[in-house]
């Protein structure tokens, strides 16, 4: 099998995963919107919440964060300052990218393995006002963290496979 058609693969895998990711992200923006309008008719009407909302609010917030930059980096997408690379040779620009890849890819797996001794130890402590305890948002950090693992390998794997193509083609 061709490396073009796993990448065509990996490539399909992506947009419905990409689609996920969205229909993620979605559920949590309507959810803590109805988690906020729910706590502005407890406050000024009747009694709705017999636990603190807003706990639930920053819960939904820390999920929302770390999936919404695994989307934006699935998507290439995410911020990045290119003022410099725009002056510098194709070639040299490939592999400055894969090195930072690799840094981040580094990085990545060692807050993996921290995000998870987070959630270890998180989970005897409670949020104060709900029945969760903090693994849950800790969990939504060790998720965040641990897809990009996979979308960082990929893309060094890609770009080592193309980007030496392009520079011998």
């Amino acid at each position: 099998m061709k490396f073009t058609t796993i990448d065509r693969y990996v490539g399909i895998f992506g947009f419905w995963f990409g689609r996920l990711l969205d229909t993620v992200i979605g559920l949590l923006i309507a959810g803590l919107l109805a988690v906020v309008f729910s706590q502005f008719i407890d406050r000024n009407f009747f009694p709705f919440w017999r636990d603190s909302p807003e706990e639930y609010v920053k819960i939904g917030l820390t999920w929302l964060c770390f999936i919404g930059v695994v989307r934006a980096f699935s998507a290439n997408e995410h911020i990045r300052v290119t003022i410099l690379q725009d002056s510098l040779p194709p070639w040299l620009v490939v592999w400055i990218d894969t090195f930072i890849d690799a840094l981040l890819l580094v990085l990545l797996l060692i807050l993996t393995v921290k995000c998870w001794q987070m959630v270890q130890a998180a989970q005897y402590q409670i949020v104060l006002g709900t029945d969760l305890s903090l693994a849950v948002p800790a969990s939504g950090i060790l998720v965040g963290i641990a897809l990009m693992v996979p979308l960082t390998a990929w893309r060094i794997v890609r770009r080592i496979v193309l980007g030496s193509a392009e520079q011998e083609g």
